[in-house]
């Protein structure tokens, strides 16, 4: 059986062979041309030609230069030139030209055309000896001097509009250095050739046009992968199919795959711990049919090359087609595995500086109880059994005339003793041990009215409170450095202290009547470490501070401690 199967070069070859014959018939159509006519050999040659020209190549700039040369020579001219229609200004200009001069040339460049000439153009598509009547006596006479000067007078030359289905692309005008007149049939036949012409300008604009516009699409591609690799975030597609349809540079790295070892695999069956494979599966099911919404957030393991299990937080968008249909999902991940390590380990290390800090807290308030034990059993009775003894010696030493010397050293020990006394008070008051932590918060406030001028009440529900040693300093000191505060910061004139008890906690809320703060600015101010030293120091020890204050509306601070469940029998509060 013979082969039927035809190449490319002879589909094209038989392609040029039809359209030469379709303008043939064209031109039959077209004009009453004699059966001489039809059959001239030069004329149907030269078609051919053009035809062969325009379609040799789809470059614009060698399709114009090819037909012009072509048509100069089967026509028989001297010289042409092209012009096309700019698009985007819609002005004509100077494409091609062949057997002119640079500055014939350059004067054709520099003639401007009027749009109502252009539209004349358009509307009479007809070959012209002259081009006054299309161009405008202005133009026309720019034309015609420019000819002339290069030789050629205005008898010797034929303009031909370039058609297509589009319209009026341009004109061909050949020239002649001697006057020339061209038959019907001949006037024909050139309208044909350009219309041959307009139809490989055409074909090599709408290549250049493809051309570009994938020049577009890959810059636009190559701009979209480019942000897809340099996302700090993984970025995935994973289709309905459950494959991976697209992963970025970032995805890879974390993985720890090549991109052409992540396409194509199941993400799930790949990419995620046995354990977690099959809650994530069903649920990207159910988005994809609808019957969940997409989580605006939320985080999974995934399993790398190496088995390493890598927490990501995921955000998904739904992909869909324009009917609604999904496609896929579009899945972009933060690898938290570091920040997940790194919070753990800072918050191991916070609560080691809280023990740390409790432990400090324990151990400076069990030393301000030994020092002021040691001063009040010590260097205050010492300074009083002196004080004693030297009462005992001014009687004896005042005939002599010392016994105002003996009265001045007494009152130096009686300031003393007193500056002992409210120095051990200052470290750690005897009442909060011997009578309990009521009675020294009942003592700070007596304190505050006495130096400060500050009106204190104390109410207390009269429950039992059984408070270890360590949490009845630190209530003490925090109460004290609440009512420092009210005495430095706060303008006020009232203070009230209540104490209750609330299952195994002891409450403490210490309110005034001040100016009032902003909560929220505590951070950052100098200020503001004694509040922050209480809170940690209750929060180390199972209790809490909770603040509220307004500017304007003075301030309650309510403390509370756990309660001493070893002693919630009878005691001592």
């Amino acid at each position: 059986m013979r082969d039927e199967r035809k190449t490319k070069a002879q589909l094209v070859e038989e392609l040029v062979q039809l359209r030469q014959r379709l303008a043939v018939c064209e031109v039959a159509e077209r004009s009453p041309l004699t059966e001489a006519g039809l059959h001239d050999l030069k004329w149907i040659r030269a078609l051919h030609a053009i035809s062969a020209a325009v379609t040799h190549s789809l470059d614009l700039d060698e399709v114009l230069e090819s037909a012009l040369e072509k048509a100069m020579e089967v026509v028989g001219t001297d010289a042409g030139y092209v012009h096309l229609f700019d698009r985007g200004t819609g002005r004509l200009v100077l494409r091609a030209y062949c057997g002119i001069s640079e500055t014939y040339a350059a004067a054709l460049r520099s003639i401007q055309v009027s749009p109502a000439a252009i539209e004349r153009w358009r509307k009479y598509p007809e070959p012209a000896f002259r081009t006054g009547r299309i161009l405008g006596p202005g133009a026309y006479r720019a034309v015609r001097q420019a000819a002339e000067n290069g030789g050629f007078p205005s008898e010797g030359y034929v303009t031909i509009p370039l058609w297509s289905a589009s319209g009026m692309l341009g004109g061909l005008s050949l020239l002649s250095r001697e006057p020339r007149r061209y038959s019907d049939i001949e006037l024909e036949m050139l309208k044909a050739i350009g219309n041959e012409i307009a139809v490989g300008i055409e074909n090599a604009r709408l290549y250049e046009e493809s051309r570009t516009a994938l020049r577009l699409a890959q810059r636009e591609r190559d701009r979209a992968q480019h942000y897809l690799d340099v996302a700090g975030s993984m970025i995935l597609v994973i289709g309905t199919d459950r494959t991976v349809q697209l992963a970025n540079r970032k995805a890879c790295e974390v993985l720890g795959y090549e991109e052409e070892e992540i396409l194509g695999k199941d993400w799930f069956d790949t990419f995620l711990p046995a354990g977690a494979r099959a809650d994530l599966t069903a649920l990207h099911n159910d988005i994809l049919a609808g019957k969940r919404t997409v989580p605006e957030a939320h985080e999974n393991p995934v399993l790398t090359r190496s088995g390493e299990e890598r927490i990501i937080v995921w955000r998904n968008t739904l992909l869909t087609d324009e009917s609604g249909k999904a496609l896929g999902v579009l899945a972009s991940g933060m690898d938290e595995t570091e920040r997940r390590i790194a919070d753990g380990m800072v918050r191991h290390y916070q609560a080691r500086l809280r023990t740390l800090a409790a432990r400090l807290s324990a151990a400076e308030e069990r030393e301000r109880r030994r020092l002021a034990d040691s001063l009040h059993d010590r260097v205050g009775q010492t300074l009083a059994a002196a004080r004693i003894k030297l009462a005992v010696l001014r009687e004896p030493l005042e005939p002599v005339g010392l016994g105002h010397r003996v009265d001045e050293v007494t009152m130096l020990l009686s300031e003393a003793i007193g500056q002992a006394r409210a120095l051990t008070y200052d470290l750690s008051p005897p009442a909060l041990y011997q009578l309990g932590l009521e009675a020294a918060l009942k003592s700070l406030g007596e304190n505050l009215r006495y130096e400060h001028s500050i009106e204190c009440t104390l109410e207390d529900d009269g429950k039992f409170k059984p408070v270890t040693f360590d949490a009845r300093g630190m209530l003490f000191q925090a109460v004290r450095e609440l009512l420092t505060n009210v005495v430095e910061h706060s303008g006020a004139d009232e203070v009230r202290i209540r104490t209750w008890r609330d299952d195994d906690l002891i409450h403490i809320l210490v309110e005034d009547n001040g100016v009032g703060f902003d909560p929220s600015k505590l951070d950052g101010r100098s200020d503001a470490f004694g509040l922050f030293s209480i809170g940690q120091r209750l929060s180390e020890a199972g209790g809490m501070m909770e603040i509220e204050s307004s500017p304007g509306e003075g301030t309650r601070v309510m403390l509370a401690s756990p309660l001493d469940s070893a002693r919630q029998d009878k005691g001592q509060l």
